[in-house]
């Protein structure tokens, strides 16, 4: 097992330099720099030799190698760099938006399990009967909608049909657990929507291969109940695969905050992600990004770990 953890933290180093190389070329590719965009907000237009002094302040006058490993050899000794735009410690800026996107992420999660796994085992219970065709165009429906068309949606319905109003500051799980279970309900559902609809069908079709093994129609001979059948015998072996899908579908929250948190106007890390794209702020992004990598590889390494303790056949030798 320690063997197994250890490979795979060495296989993190490459997949965290090579996410962050990208995201630094993608930026540097984008046009302007965070030099035009200060002085343009602060006179209304950019001075060539005022543009040259704040380019060389920031280190932009810089080689593009140079920039990066000035900032990656920062990163070796845990330091994430300070924001272009507010000067601020990019790791303070992160933390002190993380309890939002968490609060956001673990809604999501909690929702995703709790409808996703009754309604794969229902439709599968209820194989080709209304109650499956039901829930089959629900899941469709929630693979095929995108989650933004999906937010926009529910925040014009809830305007128009009861005067709803978004909430000028969110509450965090830490903080105020049920108002932030109150402000955050809709953007959770509409963030975990997707996730839910497609563990839904893996949770069905994996019951539906479970249900027609062997043991099954043993544990059913032996005259047990079909409730003891499902949820005893079939349930533990059928929800392997949505376990796996589950750590996947972290990463696709996470990610999936970006657009949510603009959508609600969450003052999350997805939201200053966003801010820093806009601001063509390149150190703020970057470590946005790290932390973002960190966050799906550790979820990733959890998920094989939970899989294994769920099937004790699974060995990491």
């Amino acid at each position: 097992m320690k063997a197994y953890i250890l490979k795979r933290l060495l296989w993190a180093i490459p997949t965290l330099l090579g996410s962050v190389t990208i995201v630094f070329i993608l930026m540097n590719i984008l046009p302007g720099d965070i030099a035009q965009i200060l002085l343009a907000s602060e006179s209304g237009r950019i001075d060539p030799q005022q543009y040259e002094i704040l380019r060389q302040q920031l280190g932009l006058n810089l080689p593009l190698w140079q920039q990066y490993w000035n900032w990656l050899s920062g990163l070796f000794r845990g330091d994430f760099g300070a924001s272009l735009w507010t000067g601020r410690p990019v790791l303070g800026e992160i933390v002190h938006r993380l309890p939002y996107t968490g609060s956001l992420v673990i809604l999501s999660v909690a929702l995703t399990i709790i409808t996703a796994i009754p309604i794969g085992i229902i439709s599968a219970i209820y194989q080709d009967k209304w109650p499956d065709y039901v829930l089959r165009v629900l899941v469709i429906g929630g693979i095929a909608i995108p989650n933004f068309w999906f937010g926009l949606m529910a925040l014009l319905f809830l305007v128009l049909a009861f005067r709803y109003h978004a909430p000028l500051g969110y509450a965090t799980l830490w903080t105020d657990p049920l108002a932030a279970i109150q402000q955050l309900a809709l953007p959770a559902f509409t963030l975990g929507f997707r996730s839910a609809a497609s563990s839904a069908r893996m949770m069905r079709s994996s019951m539906l291969e479970v249900l027609r093994e062997d043991y099954i129609r043993t544990a059913r001979s032996k005259g047990l109940t079909e409730r003891a059948v499902v949820y005893i015998h079939g349930l533990r072996n059928a929800i392997l695969p949505v376990v796996t899908m589950f750590g996947m579908q972290i990463a696709f929250l996470f990610s999936g905050t970006v657009i949510i948190e603009t959508v609600f106007n969450i003052p999350g890390i997805g939201l200053l992600i966003l801010d820093a794209i806009n601001h063509r702020d390149i150190i703020l992004v970057e470590g946005c990004v790290v932390f973002m990598v960190i966050v799906v590889l550790v979820t990733n390494l959890l998920t094989d770990l939970v899989y294994g303790w769920i099937d004790p056949r699974i060995r990491y030798s």
